[in-house]
């Protein structure tokens, strides 16, 4: 539930999530001797959305108390997050053969790669990274469909308020579940880093 109360307050000593980057480098290694272009494109793409979404979180922290600057770093730390998330997704598509998409313009991101047609497809593939996506990201997952709500409505306002908060609420308070939201967007950080790194290990 994203809602606001209390009175603004910074974090204590905040810190941004180290990325891990372990089994993704030993993946980019194996990929690059694949000699498919467009994997490897994608999975440039991951990191370099996961290492924007760490500057966008870093912005967010830095900035705590100053509505704009603040808004910009969570503006850009969802949709790069989430933006990583969808390409992790495309690269899975692409290493397991999945053929999601078929078209120039479609490609499989976190929604697409976890419907039950495209699950039932990757376990054939890869039963175990299936699985894990499955739960992951997966509609029954409570902190992403939490993530894509915050996303949806801050990130990209897909909804039809302009934000989930009243106006005149400092972008600081706003509150995700139990945890003010640069809490929440670390542990997201923290969270899609495990993600990317588990499925990378699916793989190699």
């Amino acid at each position: 539930m994203i809602m606001a109360k209390g009175l603004s307050q910074p974090p204590n000593s905040p810190q941004v999530p180290r990325l891990s980057f372990v089994n993704c480098d030993i993946f980019e290694r194996k990929v690059a001797g694949l000699g498919r272009k467009s994997l490897f494109e994608y999975h440039e793409l991951t990191k370099t959305r996961m290492q924007t979404a760490e500057y966008c979180l870093r912005l967010l922290l830095d900035n705590y108390n100053n509505d704009i600057a603040f808004l910009a770093g969570l503006t850009g730390f969802l949709v790069q997050t989430k933006a990583a998330l969808d390409s992790l997704c495309q690269e899975i598509n692409l290493y397991c053969e999945l053929g999601i998409g078929g078209k120039p313009n479609l490609r499989a991101d976190t929604e697409i790669l976890t419907e039950p047609r495209n699950l039932i497809a990757l376990s054939k593939k890869n039963e175990r990274l299936s699985r894990f996506m499955s739960e992951e990201l997966g509609g029954s997952n409570f902190w992403f469909g939490t993530f894509r709500l915050l996303h949806d409505i801050e990130g990209v306002h897909k909804h039809q308020n302009p934000r989930g908060v009243p106006l005149g609420v400092a972008a600081h308070d706003i509150e995700v579940g139990d945890m003010k939201v640069a809490e929440f967007c670390i542990e997201s950080l923290s969270r899609v880093d495990r993600i990317t790194e588990k499925s990378y290990s699916f793989m190699i």
